[in-house]
């Protein structure tokens, strides 16, 4: 796996109880819709991929409670991966993670990050559909 490409590894608790929650979905479709050129991939953590990329990072395989981000051989979780995709993006998005990583504390991002977690279903919502990938998409997902 190349190193120097970014990552978004979008990260569930559970896939098969929590994919119905929008908020991880969010994070990917904001990836989608803004990403100045398709450089993202994508993983699950219970696939072979998110496993591997949790075990090389010395990340835990299950339990989440984040997304992670590995861009250029780091990762990051919660309020990081955040602000580390604004990044990726570029544009206006690059300048408000560049501020938020300025002017919010760690602790206090992270905690931020997990009152949404936390919270997610119903600040959130939740859908009783996913959405379907395209073959283009589909070959930025590793399995």
């Amino acid at each position: 796996m190349d190193d120097e490409r970014s990552l978004a590894c979008i990260i569930m608790q559970n896939a098969t109880q929590d994919g119905k929650c929008v908020f991880c979905n969010y994070w990917a479709q904001l990836a989608l819709r803004f990403e100045s050129s398709p450089d993202l991939l994508f993983a699950n953590l219970q696939s072979d991929a998110g496993v591997r990329l949790s075990q090389a990072h010395s990340l835990p395989t299950a339990g989440w409670d984040s997304f992670v981000i590995v861009n250029k051989g780091k990762a990051y979780t919660k309020w990081q991966a955040s602000n580390e995709l604004f990044i990726i993006l570029g544009g206006v998005f690059y300048y408000l993670g560049t501020f938020l990583n300025a002017v919010v504390p760690l602790a206090v991002g992270n905690a931020l990050y997990s009152f949404g977690w936390k919270h997610r279903k119903r600040l959130f919502g939740s859908s009783e559909t996913c959405m379907v990938p395209s073959a283009a998409l589909k070959a930025r997902i590793l399995a």
